[in-house]
């Protein structure tokens, strides 16, 4: 039971020897026919009766190779050489009967002889066909030797010379042909199996991998503070994360202190799993800075991690890598109203009387080779009235392409948009932010990691 082929493998073999069988049989037709109507218009020297002869031989035969193919439970190579040979027997004797019986056509003959050799030389090796070849050609020249000379039949041995020395460049060219196609398809095949294995090797390597980034995302994730925490202090608030691939290089982080709330956005190198690994880096230095060394002013915080971000990655001399981010810090004092904010690259937007502000943050970015340690980042101070709007954003969402020409979505289109959207309540911002990027950019892949953090005065 252990060398029973497989049903599909079965059925496959199966086929294919039926399919050949039955066009080798119908091949047989074409000098039939021929010399049918050869003998309707009177240009034979033959009747029906030889010709029905003939064709009664030849159909029964086909027939019972049908058969055998169709009963036979398994169709192994050995069964598939044996149809093969028994057909090529049977072909010679039939070409035989043909040669004879055509004798003033017998070269139409050749014709059919050449179409039914395809098969073997497809199925056969090149020697098998070769020796097939010489065969054939023997047994056409013997037939028409004895024929004419010996049993009286008004045939020309030169005129069949003629036909033989056409007949086999011409069928020693398709053997030949045959026999490359056939190498090259059994190359074909090892590749296509190495490439099944491969693929299924590389698709099994690739869901490993997808689970473990599906895992890292999880891990990322439970780093991120969260709208819960946000809606403490600002009850209208909104974040959208949005990484380009399952993790990314974008984090935020948030820490309320009595009245206060620290707001911190980082826009790390790269995207994907190297971005990620950063954010984890990052995330864990701010930590430290405003939890451990209770460092609450946004200046100060930038500061300290510059210097933190700059030891951490680059502590040895040789240049392997040179990675930081960009950042942005906001101390929200909601008592007063009051806003201390400080930029690594990352702007800030308001919303307030009716008017879209940017603030810039400084052309310096963290943890660079090039970033200065003694740069002193700008803070900037300012109130604003209750019902103002503050946004963040990575420039992830402003760099996005899209529209007719593939241009950059850009900071005034930004604006104008919050602009347009601030007095809404911030589920539906959230939701307007997000369909305004999926507008834009249409059929164009997201470019970077984008990150939107906004809230209520």
């Amino acid at each position: 039971m252990d060398n029973l082929l497989p049903r599909p493998v079965n059925d496959r073999r199966r086929k294919t020897l039926t399919k050949y069988s039955a066009l080798a049989l119908l091949v047989y037709h074409i000098p039939i026919i021929a010399a049918y109507i050869a003998i309707y218009f009177g240009l034979a020297q033959f009747g029906v009766r030889e010709m029905t002869y003939v064709y009664v031989s030849i159909f029964p035969f086909y027939i019972t190779v049908l058969a055998m193919v169709q009963l036979k439970d398994q169709i192994t190579i050995r069964f598939i050489k044996i149809m093969l040979y028994v057909q090529v027997v049977g072909s010679v004797f039939f070409m035989t009967e043909a040669f004879y019986v055509m004798h003033d056509l017998r070269h139409l003959t050749l014709i059919a002889c050449m179409l039914a050799l395809i098969f073997v030389f497809i199925q056969s090796s090149m020697l098998i066909s070769f020796i097939t070849l010489a065969v054939v050609a023997l047994d056409y020249l013997g037939v028409s030797y004895v024929s004419d000379r010996y049993l009286g039949q008004n045939g020309n041995f030169g005129k069949d010379m003629l036909s033989i020395m056409i007949f086999l460049p011409v069928s020693s060219f398709i053997a030949y042909m045959c026999g490359i196609l056939q190498k090259q398809h059994r190359e074909i095949k090892k590749t296509n199996d190495k490439l099944k294995t491969t693929y299924s090797e590389l698709e099994s390597y690739n869901q490993r991998m997808l689970e473990s980034i599906h895992y890292a995302e999880m891990i990322q994730r439970s780093l991120l503070p969260g709208i819960d925490r946000m809606k403490t202090e600002s009850p209208e608030s909104l974040i959208i994360w949005m990484p380009k691939d399952i993790v990314g290089g974008d984090i935020f982080y948030t820490c309320t202190y009595p009245g206060k709330t620290i707001i911190a956005l980082m826009d790390c190198t790269g995207h994907g799993v190297p971005g990620a690994f950063l954010t984890l880096i990052a995330y864990t230095e701010i930590r430290k800075i405003i939890l451990d060394q209770a460092c609450y002013g946004p200046s100060d915080i930038l500061m300290r991690l510059n210097k933190a971000m700059k030891n951490v990655l680059h502590k040895h001399s040789a240049k392997q890598t040179n990675d930081g981010l960009d950042a942005a810090i906001l101390d929200v004092d909601h008592a007063n109203c009051t806003i201390r904010y400080s930029g690594a690259q990352i702007p800030l937007y308001y919303v307030e009387n009716g008017e879209a502000t940017e603030i810039k943050g400084d052309k310096q970015s963290i943890g660079y080779y090039d970033s200065d340690l003694a740069h002193i980042f700008s803070q900037h101070t300012f109130t604003l009235k209750r019902g103002s709007c503050i946004y963040m954003k990575t420039d992830g969402y402003t760099d996005q392409l899209g529209g007719e020409k593939k241009l950059r979505f850009g900071t005034r289109r930004f604006k104008q948009m919050i602009l347009d959207i601030h007095s809404a309540p911030f589920s539906l911002q959230r939701r307007e932010i997000i369909r305004s990027l999926s507008d834009y950019k249409k059929e164009y892949e997201q470019m970077d990691d984008i990150t939107v953090i906004g809230f209520r005065i």
